[in-house]
């Protein structure tokens, strides 16, 4: 069996706006088979702007399917706060070409933020259905065959 290298290139523009009440430090990070990079915080804002490039070699078969973008608000002395979150899928990257494109975020509402994952009625996990701003991203591929 063939395996195909991928490198995936995300490239990161900005957000057009964070609803929170006041300014934030916010970065970004994509978590992706294992690997986590992050964006610079940008200090005191709701519209950053990164404009980054993050690179992310790839093996296929993959051992996950998820891609997960999540907005952070950066602590300098405190664990940093998870502002927003979104999930792409590896396998619908591979089938469709994703041009520069916005990206809506959401988070948990506020009332049911006790933790990471905050349990709803009756042992249901709470949805992240809280509208948080807007990404733009773009993706691009180049893929080499290894044997």
């Amino acid at each position: 069996m063939d395996t195909l290298f991928f490198l995936l290139f995300f490239f990161v523009c900005f957000v057009l706006f964070i609803f929170l009440k006041g300014g934030c430090d916010p970065f970004l990070s994509v978590k992706f088979n294992g690997i986590v990079m992050r964006t610079q915080p940008e200090y005191a804002t709701t519209q950053p702007e990164w404009n980054t490039l993050l690179v992310f070699p790839v093996f296929t078969p993959c051992l996950t399917d998820n891609i997960d973008l999540q907005l952070w608000a950066y602590k300098a002395r405190n664990p940093d706060v998870l502002i927003a979150t979104h999930r792409i899928k590896f396998s619908d990257l591979l089938s469709n070409q994703m041009y520069p494109t916005w990206i809506n975020l959401y988070r948990l509402p506020y009332e049911e933020r006790s933790g990471m994952f905050s349990t709803g009625g009756e042992g249901q996990l709470s949805e992240y259905s809280e509208y948080s701003g807007r990404i733009q991203i773009g993706k691009k591929f180049l893929a080499y065959f290894a044997r």
